[in-house]
């Protein structure tokens, strides 16, 4: 038995370390091959605090109302991404989406193992004038610099301003 301690052990030890290693994300799963729409913005480490993006309006329960109404819309809020391994050794390619009236174009990059995200040469056309999908628009405009999720749910984390916000994204069905 004493013979076969150091082994056990040995084995124990390895495997524990094999478990506690961080694997890299697998990019192009998670960004590519489906249709993300967006679920909620909520401020970065609140993920159960939606944004009320409506405080201060004349009749913000309208206006909610509006929003919510415009967000059931399939083509709403909706973001698309394609690409492959680049040159620098990351993820990345083109993204197209929607807000309600609003499309953008651009190019993105990620990295598995760090989770940075970058957007770049973001181009909007249209616009929208509802408050829901200008902040959609603000986000996706803004500093986006990290990414969180798997290929379920999908977080996009963005600086407004002074404050650090996340867009919550689902898979469309």
């Amino acid at each position: 038995m004493r013979r076969f301690t150091p082994i056990i052990l040995l084995i124990a030890t390895l495997s524990i370390s094999l478990c506690s290693c961080e694997r890299e994300d697998d990019v192009m799963e998670i960004f590519t091959g489906k249709t993300w729409k967006m679920s909620y913005i909520f401020p970065d480490g609140q993920p159960s605090t939606p944004i009320d993006f409506w405080e201060g309006f004349d009749n913000p329960e309208e206006a909610y109302k509006i929003s919510n109404e415009l967000a059931k819309d399939k083509s709403s809020y909706n973001l698309i991404f394609k690409g492959g391994l680049l040159n620098t050794g990351k993820m990345g390619g083109t993204f197209e989406g929607r807000a309600v009236n609003a499309t953008v174009e651009g190019y993105w990059t990620a990295d598995g193992d760090t989770r940075a995200l970058q957007f770049s040469d973001v181009k909007w056309k249209g616009s929208d004038t509802d408050v829901l999908a200008k902040a959609f628009i603000r986000g996706l405009s803004a500093n986006v610099y990290k990414y969180a999720g798997d290929n379920s749910n999908l977080y996009i984390h963005f600086k407004d301003g002074q404050l650090t916000r996340v867009i919550a994204l689902v898979p469309k069905k």
